[in-house]
């Protein structure tokens, strides 16, 4: 009842209070890093799933609607920005979460969690946390513009007759199979 008749438990933390609080604001800090890195890395995982979508929608698009069969400049230009966007984010979510690995293990090496991770450590996972966000942004950036190329091009596709039929054609080709099987 009493606090001053508590008994002492010997630990690390004993005595030393001053210096326990510093050490439990690092290894909030270690936290609070280490999973803002994992959310961009799921955020980016997303990001490059939902772009390489969007690509080969789009490509699909712009085949069905040249005559010739291939893909239309305009969105075979977007379709390649959407590419390199989509494998920078991927190159920066590999080297982050790399980098998340080893600091988890220095994080949980120690008697206080996050003793071993240093600041500069912790610069560097912001860094990179920072970087990866930025290719994540710039990624889905690159999605919505390719959406938006094949969206116009189907939409002036539908202005030219032989260009909408063969794009009636394809919606029906490929909505066959699925009504064989509804039945």
């Amino acid at each position: 009842d009493n606090p001053a008749d508590s008994e002492t438990i010997d630990g690390p933390d004993c005595g030393h209070v001053s210096k326990i609080i510093g050490k439990w604001g690092h290894a909030k800090k270690v936290g609070v890093y280490a999973g803002s890195a994992r959310a961009a890395v799921m955020n980016a995982d997303n990001a490059i799933r939902n772009t390489d979508d969007a690509v080969e929608a789009a490509e699909k698009v712009g085949k069905e609607v040249s005559e010739d069969g291939k893909v239309p400049s305009s969105i075979s230009g977007a379709a390649g920005d959407a590419k390199d966007a989509s494998k920078d984010a991927n190159k920066k979510a590999t080297d982050l979460d790399t980098k998340l690995t080893t600091f988890k293990d220095k994080a949980g090496n120690s008697e206080f969690s996050g003793e071993d991770v240093s600041k500069k450590d912790l610069a560097e996972m912001k860094e990179l946390t920072v970087e990866l966000n930025e290719a994540s942004k710039t990624a889905d950036e690159a999605a919505q513009r390719v959406t938006e190329k094949a969206a116009k091009a189907k939409k002036d596709a539908l202005k030219n007759s032989g260009a909408a039929l063969k794009l009636m054609k394809a919606v029906v080709e490929e909505g066959e199979p699925m009504v064989k099987d509804a039945k």
